[in-house]
């Protein structure tokens, strides 16, 4: 504690030093100079601070030497009462779009002798900057909108069908996030078309409540309820699935309809959305039947049981069946599902197992034979005897890492191939590819059944359909079976290949299409307002329409809405803003550049690798 006591006094007796700064609009003070009152052989006096200060804004005075005639020097042109300052609405900006708060806005304008705004005066400008990004943001979406259906040359009165992304994020990681954001991009344009901001909890609420009786509270919420930022109830986890709803309910006034949505493999979030539509439809029509008691929702799920021959029944028409959101998988994620599999297996067949062992023996003392049993462990081996993994013929990280990628190439490749193709033949060829991404490194005893699926031909990626065009000396694909996985995994493997071929799986492939682009406005989001810090609900609403802006139109996009907040551009601001722009620019491309040498390389090492294969082919036993 003495310690503790002689540090504070130390402290509290440093000389300090009493000097102050100021920010100055430098064609403001050299107008203020220009037209200040002087008389002749009179000079002028600086008085700082004549009058009162607001933050960052200082109204200071030039006083003439002679006649003590006081011509106001303010530091940035003075807006009328009851309007925000310009240097406090800039700082407020520049805190609200980079997501720097008070304690490290002010510790920097402290260290350059700067006074700010009071915390409760800098916050309540900071959420209502986040509020108008907030509208802003939607205005803009509605401006995309509009640009996409012009494109599409739809007329007003149609609505128009997209093909959307949706993918949710949360403020804390682990499932106890009490804030959640829904971003939904469209697929074709790439653009950030609409995202919803849910939050577990209301700040003021809980003020009020620890402040208010609950009679007086009930009364006071009747006001406050429209605005209440408390928009869920439930956990954590069902965030994604009423942001998706609340999306979805309000496409339609829009003028579009999301009628097929990429996901991840979580469905719960498509489950909400799948018949959103089509309850829509019903309810439109339930209404206009005067004699219908029934509810939509008996409606819907008697109808969806009903016999599928009954042509007069309305949820079984072309028309209704329309109207169902129809789900596509990003492919990314069903890639991993390889992966999970594996894993399973991997717990599934690893590890030790109990032998039981039982032993006769006779006793001295009692007539008769008695048995003990011995209980021992051994390592689980497969039908051959083997275990799961090991070396070559098992189950290792590499072979695993394999096989997913071959099947990621796979419905990939058969994506960009099948676009022209029906969806039956696009399927089956995806199919096919798929099976032989897994069947072409299990080993079988017929060796044309187990390159049954792969393409054939001299350019074939298949060594086995190659070695068919090449004289035996040439031959390699007998050495690269032995890389390849032991029979017995044939059986343990067939139920995930066959569930991972599922023709239905590979229709919601078929587009190819990726999840990337909500990853990556996540990433914006996030970088804005890092998960190791708190914010609020209108924090992040706020910045998730920023991410969203940045998003779809780059930094220069926060150009238009400086214009319509009433902060002046000024040519600094404006290169800072589009030289991030073309920073991103050139990464993106540097990245693009950077993907094709590494293409090449994996080319010309797959050739290396080739040659060396041809190589050790010479050196084979019986060759010569």
């Amino acid at each position: 504690n003495n310690i503790k006591g002689s540090i504070f006094y130390s402290a509290s007796d440093h000389e300090v030093v009493e000097r102050s700064s100021q920010i100055f609009d430098v064609s403001r003070l050299k107008e203020c100079i220009d037209t200040a009152h002087i008389c002749p052989g009179g000079r002028l006096e600086l008085i700082i601070d004549a009058g009162k200060s607001f933050g960052l804004f200082h109204k200071n005075g030039l006083k003439c030497s002679i006649c003590n005639k006081i011509t106001d020097l303010t530091n940035f042109p003075a807006q009328p009462a009851r309007h925000i300052q310009e240097p406090n609405q800039r700082l407020y900006a520049a805190s609200a779009i980079s997501g720097i708060g008070y304690d490290t806005t002010q510790f920097v304008l402290s260290l350059l002798g700067i006074s700010v705004p009071s915390r409760s005066n800098f916050y309540n400008q900071v959420y209502n900057l986040y509020d108008q990004l907030f509208d802003f943001a939607h205005a803009d979406f509605l401006t995309l909108i509009n640009e996409i259906r012009n494109n599409a040359k739809c007329d007003s009165k149609t609505i128009l069908n997209l093909t959307v992304s949706l993918d949710g994020t949360w403020k804390k990681r682990g499932h106890h996030s009490m804030y959640g954001v829904v971003f939904l991009i469209d697929a074709d344009s790439g653009f950030c078309l609409d995202f919803e901001t849910i939050s577990t909890r209301c700040e003021t609420c809980e003020v009020r409540k620890r402040t208010l009786t609950s009679t007086q509270f009930k009364e006071w919420y009747k006001s406050h309820q429209k605005k209440c930022s408390k928009t869920w109830d439930g956990s954590a986890g069902g965030m994604e699935k009423e942001g998706a709803k609340k999306i979805f309910e309000r496409s339609l006034e829009k003028g579009v309809r999301y009628s097929n949505m990429i996901s991840d493999g979580d469905s719960s979030a498509y489950e909400t959305v799948k018949y959103i539509y089509a309850n829509m439809l019903l309810n439109d029509r339930s209404r206009s039947i005067s004699h219908e008691n029934r509810t939509t929702t008996d409606l819907l799920l008697e109808n969806e049981h009903h016999d599928n021959h009954n042509s007069n029944s309305f949820l079984l028409s072309d028309e209704y069946k329309s109207y169902i959101v129809t789900k596509e998988d990003c492919i990314n994620h069903v890639k991993k599902r390889v992966s999970s599999y594996l894993k399973t297996l991997k717990n599934r067949h690893t590890g030790f197992e109990e032998e039981q062992e039982e032993h006769l023996t006779t006793t001295k003392h009692q007539k008769g034979v008695s048995s003990s049993i011995n209980k021992r462990r051994r390592r689980r081996c497969l039908a051959d005897g083997k275990p799961y993994g090991g070396g070559a013929g098992r189950m290792t990280k590499s072979m695993e890492k394999k096989l997913s990628d071959y099947y990621g190439l796979a419905i990939r490749y058969s994506s960009e191939v099948a676009k022209d193709m029906n969806e039956d033949d696009a399927v089956a060829l995806m199919e096919r590819n798929c099976r032989a991404s897994f069947m072409h490194n299990i080993k079988q005893s017929d060796r044309e059944l187990q390159h049954s699926f792969c393409p054939s031909g001299r350019h074939s990626w298949c060594s086995y359909q190659r070695d068919k065009y090449v004289p035996i000396t040439e031959k390699i694909d007998s050495i690269k079976d032995t890389k390849r996985l032991d029979m017995v995994f044939l059986d343990i493997l067939t139920p995930m290949i066959d569930k991972l071929t599922d023709a239905s799986l590979l229709q919601r492939c078929l587009r190819g299409s990726t999840q990337n682009a909500n990853e990556s406005i996540n990433s914006v989001l996030w970088s804005i307002l890092p998960k190791t810090k708190y914010h609020g609900y209108r924090s992040v609403r706020g910045a998730s329409a920023i991410a969203s802006i940045f998003f779809n139109r780059g930094r220069s996009g926060l150009l238009k809405f400086f214009d319509q907040v009433g902060i002046s551009v000024t040519e600094e601001l404006f290169s800072t803003l589009l030289g991030k722009d073309n920073k991103r620019i050139e990464k993106a491309e540097y990245n693009m550049q950077q993907k094709e040498t590494i293409k090449k390389q994996k080319q010309q090492q797959r050739l290396q690798s080739q040659l060396a294969e041809d190589e050790e082919m010479d050196y084979g036993a019986g060759l010569f």
